[in-house]
Protein backbone atom coordinates (compact mmCIF):
# COMPACT_ATOMS: atom_id res chain seq x y z
CA UNK A 1 0.00 0.00 0.00
CA UNK A 2 1.29 3.27 -1.00
CA UNK A 3 2.46 5.80 1.44
CA UNK A 4 2.23 9.46 1.89
CA UNK A 5 5.08 11.16 3.48
CA UNK A 6 5.51 15.23 4.62
CA UNK A 7 7.60 16.74 6.24
CA UNK A 8 7.83 19.99 8.61
CA UNK A 9 10.87 21.96 9.50
CA UNK A 10 10.92 22.84 13.15
CA UNK A 11 8.69 26.41 12.59
CA UNK A 12 5.89 24.31 11.84
CA UNK A 13 6.86 25.47 7.76
CA UNK A 14 5.56 22.61 5.10
CA UNK A 15 9.07 21.39 3.68
CA UNK A 16 8.48 18.23 1.84
CA UNK A 17 6.13 15.92 0.52
CA UNK A 18 6.18 13.25 -1.87
CA UNK A 19 4.01 12.03 -4.41
CA UNK A 20 1.34 9.66 -3.25
CA UNK A 21 1.24 12.69 -0.23
CA UNK A 22 0.23 15.65 -2.75
CA UNK A 23 -2.58 12.77 -4.33
CA UNK A 24 -3.84 12.16 -0.96
CA UNK A 25 -3.74 16.05 0.15
CA UNK A 26 -5.28 17.25 -3.61
CA UNK A 27 -2.09 19.81 -3.32
CA UNK A 28 1.71 20.13 -3.20
CA UNK A 29 3.98 21.71 -0.54
CA UNK A 30 2.58 24.93 0.84
CA UNK A 31 5.52 26.37 2.35
CA UNK A 32 3.64 30.06 3.37
CA UNK A 33 1.69 27.79 5.72
CA UNK A 34 1.91 27.60 9.37
CA UNK A 35 1.19 25.51 12.31
CA UNK A 36 -1.82 26.75 12.98
CA UNK A 37 -3.34 26.51 9.66
CA UNK A 38 -2.23 23.26 8.96
CA UNK A 39 -5.61 20.93 9.04
CA UNK A 40 -7.42 24.09 7.13
CA UNK A 41 -4.99 23.94 4.42
CA UNK A 42 -4.84 20.40 3.91
CA UNK A 43 -8.47 19.73 4.77
CA UNK A 44 -7.95 17.76 7.59
CA UNK A 45 -11.32 17.08 9.15
CA UNK A 46 -12.88 15.22 12.32
CA UNK A 47 -13.98 11.80 10.96
CA UNK A 48 -17.48 11.61 10.36
CA UNK A 49 -17.91 15.24 10.94
CA UNK A 50 -17.40 18.45 9.11
CA UNK A 51 -15.24 19.78 12.42
CA UNK A 52 -11.30 20.67 11.45
CA UNK A 53 -9.28 18.04 13.20
CA UNK A 54 -7.55 20.11 16.23
CA UNK A 55 -4.10 21.69 15.29
CA UNK A 56 -2.90 20.11 18.74
CA UNK A 57 -3.76 16.34 17.91
CA UNK A 58 -2.46 16.41 14.37
CA UNK A 59 0.37 13.85 14.33
CA UNK A 60 2.95 16.35 12.89
CA UNK A 61 1.84 18.90 15.32
CA UNK A 62 2.84 15.84 18.17
CA UNK A 63 6.05 15.32 16.58
CA UNK A 64 7.40 18.86 17.13
CA UNK A 65 6.75 18.93 20.52
CA UNK A 66 9.14 15.30 20.32
CA UNK A 67 6.12 13.49 21.09
CA UNK A 68 5.63 9.81 18.64
CA UNK A 69 1.51 9.23 17.54
CA UNK A 70 -0.69 7.41 15.07
CA UNK A 71 -4.01 8.24 14.76
CA UNK A 72 -7.30 6.68 12.09
CA UNK A 73 -9.57 9.34 13.26
CA UNK A 74 -8.62 12.03 10.21
CA UNK A 75 -10.65 12.77 7.16
CA UNK A 76 -9.43 14.42 4.46
CA UNK A 77 -12.11 16.44 2.10
CA UNK A 78 -11.36 17.27 -1.49
CA UNK A 79 -13.75 18.39 -3.97
CA UNK A 80 -15.14 15.30 -4.91
CA UNK A 81 -14.56 12.48 -2.09
CA UNK A 82 -13.61 12.16 1.11
CA UNK A 83 -10.03 10.07 1.85
CA UNK A 84 -9.98 8.23 5.76
CA UNK A 85 -6.56 8.04 6.76
CA UNK A 86 -4.48 6.71 9.16
CA UNK A 87 -1.44 8.89 10.15
CA UNK A 88 2.17 8.56 11.82
CA UNK A 89 4.33 11.38 13.40
CA UNK A 90 7.79 10.67 14.00
CA UNK A 91 10.28 14.03 15.36
CA UNK A 92 13.66 14.20 14.00
CA UNK A 93 16.49 15.63 15.82
CA UNK A 94 19.92 17.49 14.81
CA UNK A 95 23.12 16.86 16.15
CA UNK A 96 22.64 18.87 19.43
CA UNK A 97 19.51 17.23 20.59
CA UNK A 98 17.08 20.01 19.08
CA UNK A 99 13.94 18.95 17.03
CA UNK A 100 14.69 19.88 13.31
CA UNK A 101 12.05 18.01 11.61
CA UNK A 102 9.03 16.40 11.73
CA UNK A 103 7.98 13.71 9.75
CA UNK A 104 4.16 12.28 9.33
CA UNK A 105 3.32 9.04 6.88
CA UNK A 106 -0.05 8.38 6.13
CA UNK A 107 -1.93 5.91 4.28
CA UNK A 108 -5.56 6.03 2.71
CA UNK A 109 -7.79 3.36 4.65
CA UNK A 110 -11.32 3.93 2.88
CA UNK A 111 -10.89 -0.05 2.33
CA UNK A 112 -10.22 -1.14 5.72
CA UNK A 113 -13.30 1.54 6.90
CA UNK A 114 -14.88 -0.09 4.54
CA UNK A 115 -14.47 -3.66 5.54
CA UNK A 116 -14.89 -2.71 9.46
CA UNK A 117 -18.34 -1.32 8.82
CA UNK A 118 -19.47 -4.35 6.88
CA UNK A 119 -18.27 -6.57 9.51
CA UNK A 120 -19.97 -4.64 12.19
CA UNK A 121 -23.12 -4.86 10.39
CA UNK A 122 -23.05 -8.41 9.93
CA UNK A 123 -22.17 -9.15 13.83
CA UNK A 124 -24.97 -6.99 15.08
CA UNK A 125 -27.28 -9.31 12.60
CA UNK A 126 -25.94 -12.30 13.95
CA UNK A 127 -25.49 -11.11 17.59
CA UNK A 128 -29.52 -9.90 17.25
CA UNK A 129 -29.92 -13.53 16.06
CA UNK A 130 -27.86 -15.14 18.38
CA UNK A 131 -29.44 -13.32 21.59
CA UNK A 132 -33.11 -13.88 20.86
CA UNK A 133 -32.72 -17.56 19.82
CA UNK A 134 -34.69 -19.96 21.17
CA UNK A 135 -32.04 -22.81 21.37
CA UNK A 136 -28.87 -22.73 23.53
CA UNK A 137 -25.97 -21.60 20.56
CA UNK A 138 -21.99 -22.14 21.46
CA UNK A 139 -18.69 -22.88 20.55
CA UNK A 140 -16.18 -24.54 22.42
CA UNK A 141 -12.61 -25.40 22.13
CA UNK A 142 -11.68 -29.55 21.82
CA UNK A 143 -9.92 -29.05 25.23
CA UNK A 144 -13.69 -28.32 26.40
CA UNK A 145 -13.77 -24.62 27.20
CA UNK A 146 -16.72 -22.81 25.87
CA UNK A 147 -16.01 -19.89 23.51
CA UNK A 148 -18.90 -18.13 23.34
CA UNK A 149 -22.62 -19.16 24.38
CA UNK A 150 -25.83 -17.55 24.28
CA UNK A 151 -28.35 -16.54 27.02
CA UNK A 152 -30.61 -19.37 25.87
CA UNK A 153 -27.83 -21.84 26.70
CA UNK A 154 -26.86 -20.19 30.07
CA UNK A 155 -30.49 -20.50 31.17
CA UNK A 156 -30.47 -24.12 30.37
CA UNK A 157 -27.45 -25.10 32.16
CA UNK A 158 -29.00 -22.51 34.89
CA UNK A 159 -26.66 -19.91 35.07
CA UNK A 160 -27.40 -16.22 35.57
CA UNK A 161 -25.83 -15.02 32.08
CA UNK A 162 -23.37 -16.35 29.39
CA UNK A 163 -19.74 -14.87 31.32
CA UNK A 164 -21.00 -17.00 34.24
CA UNK A 165 -21.55 -20.28 32.07
CA UNK A 166 -18.04 -19.38 30.22
CA UNK A 167 -16.16 -18.37 33.28
CA UNK A 168 -17.66 -21.32 35.44
CA UNK A 169 -17.30 -24.34 33.11
CA UNK A 170 -13.09 -24.88 31.93
CA UNK A 171 -13.78 -28.83 31.66
CA UNK A 172 -16.83 -29.65 29.62
CA UNK A 173 -16.16 -33.40 30.01
CA UNK A 174 -16.02 -33.17 33.71
CA UNK A 175 -18.01 -30.11 34.94
CA UNK A 176 -21.16 -30.70 32.65
CA UNK A 177 -21.27 -34.30 31.51
CA UNK A 178 -23.07 -36.73 33.71
CA UNK A 179 -21.05 -39.68 31.59
CA UNK A 180 -17.88 -38.32 30.35
CA UNK A 181 -17.79 -41.45 28.07
CA UNK A 182 -20.44 -39.52 26.11
CA UNK A 183 -17.86 -36.56 25.76
CA UNK A 184 -15.33 -38.89 24.21
CA UNK A 185 -18.22 -40.07 21.34
CA UNK A 186 -18.77 -36.44 20.83
CA UNK A 187 -14.86 -36.21 19.59
CA UNK A 188 -14.65 -38.88 18.02
CA UNK A 189 -17.87 -38.36 15.51
CA UNK A 190 -16.52 -34.85 14.82
CA UNK A 191 -13.35 -36.35 13.89
CA UNK A 192 -15.18 -38.68 11.89
CA UNK A 193 -17.62 -37.08 10.12
CA UNK A 194 -17.10 -33.54 10.99
CA UNK A 195 -20.57 -33.01 12.95
CA UNK A 196 -22.81 -34.72 14.80
CA UNK A 197 -27.17 -34.39 14.61
CA UNK A 198 -29.57 -35.50 17.38
CA UNK A 199 -26.74 -36.27 19.73
CA UNK A 200 -27.88 -36.84 23.30
CA UNK A 201 -26.58 -36.81 26.57
CA UNK A 202 -27.19 -35.95 30.15
CA UNK A 203 -25.61 -32.66 32.10
CA UNK A 204 -25.19 -31.53 35.50
CA UNK A 205 -26.90 -27.90 35.87
CA UNK A 206 -25.55 -25.47 37.97
CA UNK A 207 -27.77 -26.68 41.06
CA UNK A 208 -26.96 -29.97 40.52
CA UNK A 209 -29.59 -31.22 38.89
CA UNK A 210 -29.53 -33.58 35.85
CA UNK A 211 -31.17 -32.68 32.72
CA UNK A 212 -30.95 -34.41 29.11
CA UNK A 213 -29.33 -32.14 26.35
CA UNK A 214 -30.11 -33.02 22.62
CA UNK A 215 -27.20 -31.21 20.42
CA UNK A 216 -26.14 -30.54 16.62
CA UNK A 217 -22.97 -29.31 16.33
CA UNK A 218 -20.27 -29.33 13.36
CA UNK A 219 -16.51 -28.68 13.44
CA UNK A 220 -14.91 -25.38 12.13
CA UNK A 221 -11.01 -25.74 10.54
CA UNK A 222 -8.97 -22.67 9.45
CA UNK A 223 -7.90 -23.01 5.81
CA UNK A 224 -4.97 -25.17 6.65
CA UNK A 225 -7.29 -27.85 7.71
CA UNK A 226 -6.26 -26.97 11.62
CA UNK A 227 -9.46 -27.27 14.35
CA UNK A 228 -10.52 -24.09 15.60
CA UNK A 229 -13.71 -24.91 17.73
CA UNK A 230 -16.94 -26.68 17.57
CA UNK A 231 -19.98 -24.80 17.33
CA UNK A 232 -24.02 -25.86 17.44
CA UNK A 233 -27.23 -25.58 19.11
CA UNK A 234 -28.51 -27.46 22.20
CA UNK A 235 -32.37 -27.93 23.23
CA UNK A 236 -33.14 -29.20 26.55
CA UNK A 237 -35.13 -32.26 26.08
CA UNK A 238 -35.92 -33.49 29.70
CA UNK A 239 -39.31 -33.49 29.77
CA UNK A 240 -39.61 -35.58 26.70
CA UNK A 241 -36.86 -38.08 28.01
CA UNK A 242 -38.84 -38.65 31.01
CA UNK A 243 -41.80 -40.25 31.60
CA UNK A 244 -44.96 -37.67 31.19
CA UNK A 245 -44.94 -36.39 34.73
CA UNK A 246 -48.58 -36.38 36.44
CA UNK A 247 -50.36 -33.88 35.16
CA UNK A 248 -51.61 -30.93 37.75
CA UNK A 249 -55.14 -32.29 38.05
CA UNK A 250 -57.64 -28.74 37.84
CA UNK A 251 -61.08 -28.79 39.53
CA UNK A 252 -63.32 -25.98 39.66
CA UNK A 253 -66.68 -25.97 41.27
CA UNK A 254 -69.10 -24.79 38.61
CA UNK A 255 -71.40 -22.58 39.96
CA UNK A 256 -75.19 -22.96 39.97
CA UNK A 257 -77.00 -20.77 37.50
CA UNK A 258 -79.18 -18.81 39.56
CA UNK A 259 -81.61 -18.38 36.69
CA UNK A 260 -82.21 -20.46 33.39
CA UNK A 261 -80.71 -16.69 31.37
CA UNK A 262 -77.93 -17.31 32.68
CA UNK A 263 -77.21 -20.16 30.29
CA UNK A 264 -76.31 -17.60 27.68
CA UNK A 265 -74.08 -16.32 30.04
CA UNK A 266 -71.05 -17.64 31.72
CA UNK A 267 -70.86 -17.21 35.27
CA UNK A 268 -67.43 -16.62 34.58
CA UNK A 269 -68.11 -13.79 32.40
CA UNK A 270 -70.64 -12.45 35.58
CA UNK A 271 -67.85 -12.70 38.15
CA UNK A 272 -65.40 -10.81 35.71
CA UNK A 273 -67.52 -8.14 36.00
CA UNK A 274 -67.77 -8.12 39.50
CA UNK A 275 -71.43 -9.16 38.87
CA UNK A 276 -73.39 -11.60 41.04
CA UNK A 277 -76.78 -11.79 38.58
CA UNK A 278 -77.31 -11.72 35.16
CA UNK A 279 -79.66 -8.90 36.90
CA UNK A 280 -77.03 -6.48 38.01
CA UNK A 281 -75.63 -6.36 34.69
CA UNK A 282 -75.74 -3.12 32.83
CA UNK A 283 -75.28 -1.68 29.21
CA UNK A 284 -71.52 -0.56 28.86
CA UNK A 285 -70.17 -2.66 31.92
CA UNK A 286 -66.89 -3.41 30.97
CA UNK A 287 -63.23 -4.64 31.95
CA UNK A 288 -60.08 -4.95 30.86
CA UNK A 289 -58.30 -8.46 31.73
CA UNK A 290 -55.03 -9.82 30.63
CA UNK A 291 -56.58 -13.71 28.77
CA UNK A 292 -55.60 -16.53 26.56
CA UNK A 293 -58.62 -16.88 24.08
CA UNK A 294 -59.06 -20.29 22.11
CA UNK A 295 -60.30 -20.69 18.49
CA UNK A 296 -61.47 -23.65 17.36
CA UNK A 297 -63.07 -24.87 14.05
CA UNK A 298 -64.55 -27.79 12.32
CA UNK A 299 -62.63 -27.99 8.73
CA UNK A 300 -64.50 -28.26 5.25
CA UNK A 301 -68.14 -28.06 7.84
CA UNK A 302 -69.65 -26.26 4.69
CA UNK A 303 -69.16 -29.36 2.56
CA UNK A 304 -70.27 -31.79 5.25
CA UNK A 305 -73.37 -29.68 6.06
CA UNK A 306 -74.50 -29.89 2.80
CA UNK A 307 -75.01 -33.96 3.06
CA UNK A 308 -77.11 -33.39 6.03
CA UNK A 309 -80.64 -32.24 6.45
CA UNK A 310 -81.16 -28.91 9.19
CA UNK A 311 -82.26 -31.06 11.72
CA UNK A 312 -79.24 -33.44 11.31
CA UNK A 313 -77.03 -30.19 11.00
CA UNK A 314 -78.43 -29.11 14.44
CA UNK A 315 -77.92 -32.74 15.92
CA UNK A 316 -74.20 -32.85 14.93
CA UNK A 317 -73.43 -29.54 15.75
CA UNK A 318 -74.70 -29.73 19.28
CA UNK A 319 -73.65 -33.19 19.53
CA UNK A 320 -69.64 -32.36 18.72
CA UNK A 321 -70.06 -28.97 20.64
CA UNK A 322 -70.83 -30.93 23.74
CA UNK A 323 -68.10 -33.22 23.50
CA UNK A 324 -65.76 -30.03 23.54
CA UNK A 325 -67.06 -27.98 26.38
CA UNK A 326 -66.19 -30.28 29.05
CA UNK A 327 -62.54 -30.11 28.05
CA UNK A 328 -62.94 -25.85 28.39
CA UNK A 329 -64.49 -26.30 31.78
CA UNK A 330 -61.85 -28.67 33.11
CA UNK A 331 -58.75 -26.64 32.20
CA UNK A 332 -60.43 -23.30 34.17
CA UNK A 333 -61.82 -21.77 31.49
CA UNK A 334 -65.45 -20.64 29.91
CA UNK A 335 -66.83 -20.64 26.26
CA UNK A 336 -67.50 -16.73 25.59
CA UNK A 337 -69.60 -17.78 22.54
CA UNK A 338 -71.29 -20.53 19.79
CA UNK A 339 -70.58 -19.54 16.09
CA UNK A 340 -72.43 -21.53 14.24
CA UNK A 341 -69.91 -24.72 14.54
CA UNK A 342 -67.19 -22.59 16.08
CA UNK A 343 -65.88 -21.86 19.61
CA UNK A 344 -64.53 -19.21 21.45
CA UNK A 345 -63.37 -19.64 24.72
CA UNK A 346 -61.87 -17.50 27.57
CA UNK A 347 -59.01 -18.61 29.86
CA UNK A 348 -58.19 -16.03 32.66
CA UNK A 349 -55.56 -17.88 34.71
CA UNK A 350 -52.74 -19.87 33.44
CA UNK A 351 -51.96 -19.74 29.16
CA UNK A 352 -51.06 -23.75 29.88
CA UNK A 353 -54.62 -23.90 31.01
CA UNK A 354 -56.10 -22.89 26.90
CA UNK A 355 -52.81 -24.91 25.66
CA UNK A 356 -54.23 -28.59 28.19
CA UNK A 357 -57.82 -27.67 27.01
CA UNK A 358 -57.33 -27.59 23.17
CA UNK A 359 -54.68 -30.36 23.87
CA UNK A 360 -58.04 -32.34 25.51
CA UNK A 361 -60.31 -31.44 22.98
CA UNK A 362 -58.48 -32.83 19.68
CA UNK A 363 -57.97 -35.74 22.03
CA UNK A 364 -61.98 -35.80 22.60
CA UNK A 365 -61.95 -35.32 19.52
CA UNK A 366 -59.73 -38.35 18.19
CA UNK A 367 -62.16 -40.54 20.30
CA UNK A 368 -65.37 -39.26 18.69
CA UNK A 369 -64.04 -39.40 15.36
CA UNK A 370 -63.52 -43.40 16.41
CA UNK A 371 -67.66 -43.05 16.04
CA UNK A 372 -67.88 -41.79 12.76
CA UNK A 373 -66.83 -44.72 10.31
CA UNK A 374 -69.45 -44.77 8.02
CA UNK A 375 -69.86 -43.27 4.92
CA UNK A 376 -72.36 -41.09 5.90
CA UNK A 377 -70.51 -39.99 8.84
CA UNK A 378 -66.68 -38.98 8.25
CA UNK A 379 -64.34 -38.30 10.62
CA UNK A 380 -63.99 -34.54 10.93
CA UNK A 381 -61.13 -32.76 12.02
CA UNK A 382 -60.79 -28.94 13.57
CA UNK A 383 -58.36 -26.10 13.66
CA UNK A 384 -57.53 -24.18 17.00
CA UNK A 385 -55.43 -20.89 17.61
CA UNK A 386 -54.54 -19.69 20.88
CA UNK A 387 -53.66 -16.13 22.03
CA UNK A 388 -52.74 -14.87 24.99
CA UNK A 389 -53.70 -10.66 25.77
CA UNK A 390 -55.49 -7.70 27.27
CA UNK A 391 -58.95 -7.44 25.86
CA UNK A 392 -62.12 -5.34 26.96
CA UNK A 393 -64.74 -7.87 28.32
CA UNK A 394 -68.39 -6.55 28.44
CA UNK A 395 -71.56 -5.40 27.31
CA UNK A 396 -72.47 -4.20 23.76
CA UNK A 397 -75.74 -3.56 22.43
CA UNK A 398 -78.96 -1.36 23.74
CA UNK A 399 -80.96 -1.45 26.71
CA UNK A 400 -83.43 -3.83 25.46
CA UNK A 401 -80.97 -6.01 23.44
CA UNK A 402 -77.50 -6.96 25.04
CA UNK A 403 -74.70 -9.30 24.46
CA UNK A 404 -71.85 -9.93 25.99
CA UNK A 405 -68.54 -9.44 24.06
CA UNK A 406 -64.51 -9.10 24.11
CA UNK A 407 -63.02 -6.73 22.34
CA UNK A 408 -59.21 -6.71 21.48
CA UNK A 409 -56.41 -7.31 18.41
CA UNK A 410 -55.67 -10.43 21.11
CA UNK A 411 -59.13 -11.72 19.87
CA UNK A 412 -58.75 -10.98 16.38
CA UNK A 413 -54.94 -12.95 16.10
CA UNK A 414 -56.33 -16.15 18.05
CA UNK A 415 -58.50 -16.65 15.11
CA UNK A 416 -56.38 -15.44 12.79
CA UNK A 417 -53.95 -18.70 13.91
CA UNK A 418 -57.13 -20.95 13.97
CA UNK A 419 -57.27 -20.64 9.79
CA UNK A 420 -53.61 -20.95 9.69
CA UNK A 421 -53.92 -24.48 11.09
CA UNK A 422 -55.32 -24.89 7.41
CA UNK A 423 -52.73 -23.47 5.47
CA UNK A 424 -50.03 -25.37 7.55
CA UNK A 425 -51.68 -28.19 7.63
CA UNK A 426 -51.58 -28.86 11.50
CA UNK A 427 -54.55 -29.14 14.61
CA UNK A 428 -53.03 -26.61 17.26
CA UNK A 429 -50.96 -22.86 16.45
CA UNK A 430 -50.24 -20.92 19.64
CA UNK A 431 -48.37 -16.92 19.78
CA UNK A 432 -45.43 -16.54 21.16
CA UNK A 433 -47.64 -14.32 23.46
CA UNK A 434 -48.99 -17.42 24.73
CA UNK A 435 -45.92 -19.66 24.40
CA UNK A 436 -44.08 -17.02 26.82
CA UNK A 437 -46.75 -16.98 29.36
CA UNK A 438 -46.54 -20.99 29.72
CA UNK A 439 -45.36 -22.04 32.91
CA UNK A 440 -43.87 -25.17 32.22
CA UNK A 441 -43.32 -24.90 28.39
CA UNK A 442 -41.29 -28.17 27.78
CA UNK A 443 -43.44 -30.20 29.06
CA UNK A 444 -45.37 -30.10 25.57
CA UNK A 445 -44.35 -31.39 22.19
CA UNK A 446 -43.76 -28.51 20.28
CA UNK A 447 -42.14 -26.67 17.50
CA UNK A 448 -41.86 -23.58 16.48
CA UNK A 449 -43.68 -22.65 12.84
CA UNK A 450 -43.60 -19.44 11.25
CA UNK A 451 -43.42 -15.64 11.92
CA UNK A 452 -46.36 -13.77 10.57
CA UNK A 453 -47.71 -10.46 9.94
CA UNK A 454 -50.93 -9.70 11.47
CA UNK A 455 -53.16 -8.07 8.76
CA UNK A 456 -53.18 -3.82 9.45
CA UNK A 457 -50.21 -4.51 12.21
CA UNK A 458 -46.98 -4.01 11.63
CA UNK A 459 -45.73 -6.33 14.32
CA UNK A 460 -44.42 -9.84 13.44
CA UNK A 461 -46.10 -12.79 15.39
CA UNK A 462 -44.19 -16.10 16.39
CA UNK A 463 -46.00 -19.24 16.16
CA UNK A 464 -45.80 -22.71 17.72
CA UNK A 465 -47.52 -25.57 17.13
CA UNK A 466 -48.39 -27.47 19.92
CA UNK A 467 -49.03 -31.66 18.77
CA UNK A 468 -49.02 -33.60 21.46
CA UNK A 469 -52.55 -34.77 20.55
CA UNK A 470 -51.57 -36.24 17.63
CA UNK A 471 -51.69 -39.53 16.40
CA UNK A 472 -48.38 -41.35 17.85
CA UNK A 473 -46.57 -42.43 14.16
CA UNK A 474 -47.30 -38.49 13.22
CA UNK A 475 -45.96 -37.06 16.90
CA UNK A 476 -43.05 -39.51 16.55
CA UNK A 477 -42.28 -38.25 13.34
CA UNK A 478 -42.48 -34.21 13.89
CA UNK A 479 -40.15 -35.12 17.07
CA UNK A 480 -37.76 -37.10 15.17
CA UNK A 481 -37.41 -34.01 12.48
CA UNK A 482 -37.49 -30.91 15.22
CA UNK A 483 -34.21 -30.39 15.50
CA UNK A 484 -33.24 -30.14 11.88
CA UNK A 485 -36.18 -28.38 10.94
CA UNK A 486 -35.74 -25.73 13.65
CA UNK A 487 -31.71 -25.48 12.54
CA UNK A 488 -33.39 -25.06 8.74
CA UNK A 489 -35.59 -22.37 9.61
CA UNK A 490 -32.87 -20.98 11.62
CA UNK A 491 -30.97 -21.03 8.01
CA UNK A 492 -33.51 -19.85 6.01
CA UNK A 493 -34.07 -16.81 8.10
CA UNK A 494 -30.35 -16.07 7.69
CA UNK A 495 -30.78 -16.25 4.02
CA UNK A 496 -28.37 -19.15 3.42
CA UNK A 497 -31.11 -20.82 1.67
CA UNK A 498 -29.06 -24.44 -0.10
CA UNK A 499 -28.28 -25.41 3.15
CA UNK A 500 -31.76 -24.85 4.39
CA UNK A 501 -33.33 -26.09 1.71
CA UNK A 502 -31.30 -29.75 2.08
CA UNK A 503 -32.31 -29.61 5.42
CA UNK A 504 -36.12 -29.04 4.75
CA UNK A 505 -35.57 -32.09 2.29
CA UNK A 506 -33.95 -34.26 4.65
CA UNK A 507 -37.36 -33.16 7.17
CA UNK A 508 -39.36 -34.89 3.92
CA UNK A 509 -37.52 -37.75 3.83
CA UNK A 510 -38.35 -38.80 6.92
CA UNK A 511 -41.66 -37.35 7.37
CA UNK A 512 -43.12 -36.76 3.54
CA UNK A 513 -46.40 -35.78 4.83
CA UNK A 514 -46.31 -32.94 6.78
CA UNK A 515 -47.00 -29.61 4.70
CA UNK A 516 -45.28 -27.34 6.80
CA UNK A 517 -41.56 -28.71 5.21
CA UNK A 518 -43.64 -28.13 1.52
CA UNK A 519 -44.40 -24.99 2.26
CA UNK A 520 -40.75 -24.28 3.32
CA UNK A 521 -39.25 -25.33 0.67
CA UNK A 522 -41.80 -23.86 -1.66
CA UNK A 523 -40.55 -20.39 -0.31
CA UNK A 524 -37.23 -21.19 -0.71
CA UNK A 525 -37.35 -22.49 -4.30
CA UNK A 526 -39.14 -19.18 -4.73
CA UNK A 527 -36.11 -17.16 -3.43
CA UNK A 528 -34.07 -18.88 -4.86
CA UNK A 529 -35.73 -18.14 -8.06
CA UNK A 530 -36.12 -14.20 -7.91
CA UNK A 531 -32.79 -13.69 -5.98
CA UNK A 532 -30.64 -16.53 -7.30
Amino acid sequence: MPIGVAVIDAMGRPYFANQKAQELMGKGVVSSGTVEQLAEVYQNYIAGTNQLYPTEKLPLVQALRGERSTVDDIEIHLENKIIPIESWGTPIYDESGNIAYALVAFADITERKRAQQELKQAEEKYRRIYENALEGIFQSTPEGRYLSANPALAQIYGYDSPEELIETIVNIEHQLYVDANRRNDFIRLMEEEGGVSGFEFEVYRKDGGIIWINQNARAVYDDNGVLLYYQGFSEDITERKRAETQRIEFTKQLYQLNKANERFVPREFLHLLNKESIVDVQLGDAVQQKMSILFADIRNFTTLSERMSIEDNFKFINGYLSRMEPAILENNGFIDKYIGDAIMALFSGDADNAVKAAIDMLKRLTEYNTTRTRPERPPIQIGIGINTGSLMLGTVGSPNRMDGSVISDSVNLAARLEALTKYYGVSLLISHHTFLRLNHPLQYDFRIIDRVQVKGKSEMVSIFEIFDADPPEIKDAKLATKSIFEEAIFLYNMKLLSRATQLFKDCMDINPEDKVFQIYLSRCQEAQTNDP
